[in-house]
């Protein structure tokens, strides 16, 4: 798969502050849902309501707003 039609879009989800997280859907559209994590600043969680609602996610994508924009171990 090809994400670089969609990386401008992906790229402008960067901020400072709370990790923010979503699905990429079957279409290459890019929704956001909330962040549950209980210290959103070190990492992500994503509701069991929001995992059914997108169950046609062909994809996921969170943000590094402390640490580089790679792969984390934890990834």
């Amino acid at each position: 798969m090809n994400f670089d039609s969609i990386m401008p879009e992906l790229k402008g989800k960067l901020s400072d502050g709370p990790e923010r997280v979503g699905f990429i859907l079957q279409k290459f559209e890019i929704v956001e849902v909330e962040n549950i994590c209980h210290d959103a600043s070190e990492g992500f969680e994503v509701s069991g309501t929001a995992l059914i609602k997108y169950t046609d996610a062909i994809a996921t994508w969170h943000t590094h707003p402390e640490a580089p924009s790679a792969l984390s171990a934890n990834d």
